[in-house]
């Protein structure tokens, strides 16, 4: 029997950039320091209980049953603050659906946008590729 969810569901990707030039240069604590500074930044857009640290400089945050337009609210402000504190570099990724009828193409596609956001910033930021 396949469960039918009926719930919107919100996946949000964000992948620090040049996290092994930081380490390299700056040493591990300053790397940890930039972890953190992240985490922090995703803690208080999306909550806590919300995001999930899915490698060393990975996150995925998950939102069940938020509007589209709560989605794109809390991404925006997610925009507007890194921007703001002129933040670590973030790579982010969003992906929306309204019954998450299938969650893994959601992840995928949030994890697929996460990636083009990284290249762009690669491709303009030179002195950060490995």
């Amino acid at each position: 029997e396949v469960r039918q969810f009926h719930q919107s569901i919100g996946i949000v990707f964000a992948d620090l950039n040049g996290l092994k030039r930081i380490n390299d240069e700056q040493g591990h604590e300053a790397g940890d320091a930039y972890i953190q500074r992240t985490a922090n930044i995703l803690i208080d857009i999306y909550g806590r209980d919300n995001i999930y640290r899915s490698g060393g400089d990975e996150f995925m945050i998950i939102l069940v049953g938020l509007s589209e337009q709560e989605f794109d609210d809390h991404n925006k402000r997610l925009a507007a603050r890194l921007g703001e504190e002129h933040a670590p570099e973030v790579a982010v990724g969003f992906q929306w659906d309204k019954y998450s009828e299938n969650i893994d193409k959601v992840i995928s596609q949030a994890d697929k946008h996460m990636y083009e956001d990284k290249n762009r910033f690669y491709l303009n930021h030179e002195r950060y590729r490995i």
